[in-house]
């Protein structure tokens, strides 16, 4: 017979048991939390794989080797070890998650105090990552771990600046707004150029003055303050190629392409990968997908934004693999040219005085006649040191004809070289029929690129006692990275030269007619 008191001690042992299993729980989650409390503190990885479930609770995270080399480096900046960081991966490689939102939460977890100055060239995407952060600190998994290291003031709490009881700050800003008052410890330098605006001088320009001449001036001690700087690379004077320039060898330049190449100019020695073409994130971006991207991209859009290249690999407009090699003793020249693009004034930041001298050559090899580069000049020079050095190159090669563009200080060069006798006259390019105005300068450089594609302009190896030369690299790789290249004064040049020649019939291309030679008129001395 079963009594009431059984009864009763069966219908309560499977609250019993369900109180007992919470407390358990309780008690796991509990110790989880304390252990991960110290733990996580002390591995920047491992607290980026916690805090992902909180910030993409649906979204798996896939972890790749260049997760870790990124937050072994943010690390060492924490610790003061290193204070110039610049980050180029390919877009949706995590860079924002870890420098932005991550980053700064963590660093917090030791040094509640630390203040963050975050920059971008759209002032909502540097918000739309503090918010993150922002979450992240006010989630359950965080507030039971490290609940008690710091709290969020409730009266510095806007979307755009949030502040901890310590003293520690976070500043969302946009690059080109006012940045005054709020000084850092850390500035995070996001995306500074808008894709399409980074084409432009004026404004690459104003991003990179207000990145050297503003914010070193917002660091509370300068001493230990850090930069780190995370972009895709869009142009050759963007804001990394910039800091990369300026900062040097203090700098640590982490960039990864998403093909490994051997021969990328900012190959880096924490890149895992040896083998060329290997991928940066096979998961996520296999051979077809990266197939995939390149036929969305443009090539220069693919290489700037994937590769870290701003120019492709063997150059843009006017590619390295296009110029030829002459090698031995320099040919017979029957018409030499020397063209001149001369910049306004003597300063550092102002554009080179350019020049290059140029020999038409017939080439009993391909049975045509060809150009050779014999000559360039690119040097920052005073009106008066300007005119010395044409004149001397001139007394040097003697050319048929020296070209000028009439800008900045080449009218008054060419006025002064005429009166000392020099065959000196105005280049003026092409114009357009359908507006009349001047051809520009990349549709001119396309209009040119159809002689240097045609295998009829040659390069000199080395000089005459057979040393190698390396003033010619400088001439190539200028072109090959033109229009995204930092300078292009022998561009314009080279551009001159080829396009007076082919006007002139003095150089011929394979598809020339047959019943059109070319018939080079005999050299003759200045106002002979």
């Amino acid at each position: 017979m079963v009594n009431s008191a059984s009864l009763t001690d069966l219908s309560e042992r499977p609250q019993i048991s369900t109180a007992l299993v919470m407390a358990v729980k309780a008690e796991i989650e509990k110790r989880k939390a304390a252990r991960e409390k110290v733990e996580l503190a002390e591995n920047f990885p491992a607290f980026v794989r916690e805090a992902w479930k909180v910030i993409e609770p649906g979204r798996p995270l896939q972890w790749n080797w260049h997760l870790d080399v990124i937050c072994e480096h943010l690390e060492k900046c924490a610790r003061g070890e290193c204070r110039r960081l610049i980050i180029n991966v390919p877009p949706r490689s995590m860079k924002s998650y870890l420098v932005n939102v991550f980053y700064p939460v963590w660093v917090w977890l030791k040094q509640p105090w630390h203040q963050f100055n975050n920059y971008s060239h759209n002032e909502k995407l540097a918000i739309r990552d503090s918010l993150r952060a922002r979450r992240l600190i006010r989630s359950e998994w965080f507030q039971a771990r490290w609940g008690d290291e710091f709290t969020l003031m409730a009266d510095q709490s806007a979307k755009s600046f949030y502040q901890n009881e310590k003293g520690g700050h976070r500043a969302a800003f946009g690059i080109l707004s006012n940045i005054t008052g709020a000084g850092g410890d850390t500035q995070v330098i996001d995306d500074p150029h808008d894709a399409k605006a980074a084409q432009s001088d004026a404004e690459r320009g104003s991003v990179i003055d207000v990145i050297d001449d503003t914010l070193p001036s917002r660091f509370n001690d300068y001493k230990s303050g850090v930069f780190i700087v995370i972009m895709q690379r869009l142009h050759e004077g963007d804001a990394a190629g910039h800091l990369i320039k300026k900062w040097g060898k203090t700098a640590t330049v982490l960039c990864f392409p998403m093909e490994y190449e051997a021969g990328h100019p900012q190959v880096s020695e924490f890149d895992e990968r040896k083998d060329e073409g290997e991928l940066l994130w096979p998961e996520r971006w296999g051979p077809k997908e990266v197939a995939e991207l390149k036929s969305d991209y443009t090539p220069y859009g693919y290489s700037g934004q994937q590769q870290q290249r701003p120019t492709p690999d063997g150059g843009g407009i006017l590619p390295r693999g296009w110029w030829l090699p002459w090698r031995g003793e320099l040919p017979e020249c029957e018409y030499i040219v020397q063209c001149w693009d001369t910049a306004y004034e003597e300063k550092e930041e102002s554009d080179y005085s350019a020049m290059t001298t140029w020999g038409v050559f017939f080439d009993e090899q391909d049975n045509r006649y060809c150009v050779i580069l014999l000559s360039r000049i690119k040097e920052r020079l005073a009106f008066p040191d300007l005119l010395t050095t044409a004149k001397g190159v001139y007394d040097q090669y003697e050319p048929d004809q020296v070209l000028i563009e009439p800008k900045a200080t080449g009218k008054s060069l060419r006025q002064e070289l005429r009166r000392r006798g020099v065959p000196a006259f105005d280049w003026k390019p092409e114009r357009s029929r359908g507006t009349g105005r001047e051809v520009d300068k990349t549709a001119r450089t396309h209009a040119a690129s159809i002689v240097l594609y045609d295998g009829c302009v040659f390069y000199p190896v080395a000089d005459h006692r057979g040393n190698p030369l390396k003033w010619p690299e400088e001439v190539i790789e200028e072109c090959a990275a033109y229009p995204r290249g930092v300078n292009d004064d022998l561009v314009d040049t080279c551009t001159m030269a080829w396009l007076w020649l082919r006007r002139g019939w003095r150089v011929e291309l394979k598809e020339d007619p047959e019943d059109e030679p070319v018939e080079p008129k005999e050299r003759k001395a200045a106002y002979g």
